[in-house]
């Protein structure tokens, strides 16, 4: 919210990080108040950062140089920060290439999680 306005941005980087796109999306008020009311069904305000969430997961490095073996690339270089503030409480949330990581790991909640919020978002607020 901006000067009591909400706002949908969308930013867009390019590999050589020499531009940066940024887009003001056509949404409404509504539209953001029911997107974050599913994102967190998703359960947005607890998930872990992927980093701490790689840690923990027994074999994660093995299975992932299988794939890689098998010329599965799995960086498709998409990446999501999420920043929120509920009742002064201020989280970040980071995690990448989420479709990837929940078809190689599915029994993985937070993977499927990820994926379901980054599908949340291109079906509730899609860029132009």
């Amino acid at each position: 919210m901006l000067n009591q306005e909400w706002q949908a941005l969308h930013f867009e980087d390019t590999l050589d990080s020499k531009s940066l796109k940024c887009e003001k999306l056509d949404v409404t008020e509504g539209q953001i108040r029911a997107t974050i009311r599913v994102l967190f069904n998703y359960g947005l305000a607890y998930l872990p950062n992927q980093s701490d969430l790689i840690t923990k997961i027994e074999g994660f490095h093995e299975k992932l140089d299988l794939v890689k073996s098998m010329d599965i690339n799995p960086n498709d270089h998409s990446s999501y920060t999420m920043e929120f503030n509920i009742k002064g409480k201020y989280r970040i949330i980071q995690f990448s290439n989420p479709d990837f990581y929940s078809k190689v790991f599915p029994d993985v909640k937070e993977f499927n999680q990820y994926s379901a919020i980054v599908e949340t978002f291109r079906v509730m607020i899609p860029s132009q």
